[in-house]
């Protein structure tokens, strides 16, 4: 933040304590005064009663009002967004083609198959 060391002495406010420090025994500001208890508006009543409620009238005619002046609400833009959401990816992983096993007849992928199956397999020598 100060581009340099400010921890222990070098630090501003260092041994600032008690009576050193700027607003020791002096009293509030006048406006810290007059903002106590009931005078501050954030407190009184009335504004607890106004502030941030809507009606349900006033959150409906605003969705309309966003529905009518956003872009992504014209019938074509939809339909465009709706047919790339729904259409095939063309980078997604293709499922794949699954063989059983000769000796055991589980169905897995052409690595697996190799590695533990077919030759491989522990049920080769049974009589399953």
């Amino acid at each position: 933040m100060f581009g340099r060391n400010v921890s222990g002495e070098n630090n501003p406010a260092y041994g600032r304590t008690k009576e050193l420090h700027p607003f020791y025994g002096k009293k509030r500001p006048e406006h810290a005064e007059k903002m106590t208890g009931e005078n501050n508006p954030a407190k009184r009543q009335e504004h607890k009663d106004n502030h941030h409620t809507k009606t349900d009238q006033f959150r409906y005619e605003q969705a309309e009002r966003w529905k009518t002046n956003n872009p992504m609400h014209d019938p074509k833009i939809v339909e465009k967004v709706r047919l790339a959401i729904s259409g095939p990816r063309p980078n997604s992983r293709k499922p794949k083609n699954k063989t059983p096993c000769t000796y055991c007849g589980l169905l897995c992928a052409p690595h697996i198959l190799s590695r533990f199956h077919n030759e491989n397999c522990k049920l080769k020598n049974s009589n399953v």
